[in-house]
């Protein structure tokens, strides 16, 4: 018997019906999907698998009530772990995060929590408008050659004025 079949046969025994239904739809209702599949599989690697692990294992370790006693005695190790860095860092898609009302199908629609009320997806374009201007702004200011030269100068007179003092 398959891995499948015992999983089937424990839920079955355990809630007295079969747990698993068919559910037909549509290809090319999901087919809008694929792109964003593809990008969340890409970033599934053997190294961000093995951070993962290693971030459960020590959330683990930091939660053990039998090796709080052994950190206590060994504060140092307890140190060491807790700024212990990542080997790789995952990169977080932004882009995923969010899921445009063109990509759900309109059998989902009316069920899918995912659809945001137009004023809270006014404030969220808004805010984003706001962060963009903001970077924008920090980036036009360090680029500005008359600013950077002018704090230039200012710097060196206040050094000038401290030796003189």
């Amino acid at each position: 018997m398959s891995d499948f079949e015992v999983v089937r046969s424990e839920l079955e025994n355990e809630y007295g019906e079969d747990m698993f239904h068919l559910y037909r739809f549509k290809s090319e209702q999901v087919d809008g999907f694929r792109y964003r599949v593809l990008d969340a599989l890409r970033a599934i690697t053997r190294v961000s698998i093995r951070e993962a692990r290693l971030k459960e294992i020590k959330s683990e370790i930091f939660n053990s009530k039998k090796l709080k006693t052994y950190f206590n005695d060994h504060k140092k190790e307890l140190q060491l772990l807790r700024h212990d860095s990542p080997l790789h860092i995952v990169k977080v898609k932004e882009h995923l995060k969010h899921v445009p009302d063109y990509l759900i199908p309109n059998s989902l629609k009316k069920t899918s929590s995912t659809v945001v009320n137009t004023d809270q997806q006014q404030q969220m374009t808004n805010k984003r408008k706001s962060d963009v201007i903001h970077t924008n702004v920090k980036r036009m200011k360090k680029s500005n050659p008359l600013t950077n030269s002018l704090n230039a100068v200012s710097v060196l007179k206040k050094e000038l004025s401290r030796k003189k003092n």
